[in-house]
């Protein structure tokens, strides 16, 4: 692998390492809210990466509260899939 290919390389998993911190801070605001808790009390949980190795679902956990945000893609943000449920309750069938 040449020079010029390594730092190609490297500029790109820097885009994605912000692009999908910048996903975890969008989901960690969303879902405070949505679960009615400090977002200093949610444990972020990742559940899913593509092909590009991009995040497309978290997983958050906070409050008594679990819940599920899927990457809706194309830059359009991330959603509530299903919605919010205890923690130690099952999954809905």
């Amino acid at each position: 692998m040449g020079l010029g290919s390594m730092m190609l390389l490297s500029c790109l998993s820097a885009q994605i390492a912000e692009y999908n911190a910048k996903s975890i801070a969008a989901v960690r605001k969303r879902a405070s809210f949505d679960l009615s808790c400090a977002p200093e009390k949610l444990n972020i949980i990742e559940l899913g990466r593509d092909n590009d190795d991009l995040l497309t679902t978290l997983g958050v956990v906070g409050c008594e509260k679990k819940a599920t945000y899927v990457n809706l893609g194309n830059r359009s943000g991330w959603a509530l899939d299903v919605g919010e449920r205890k923690a130690d309750a099952p999954a809905p069938q």
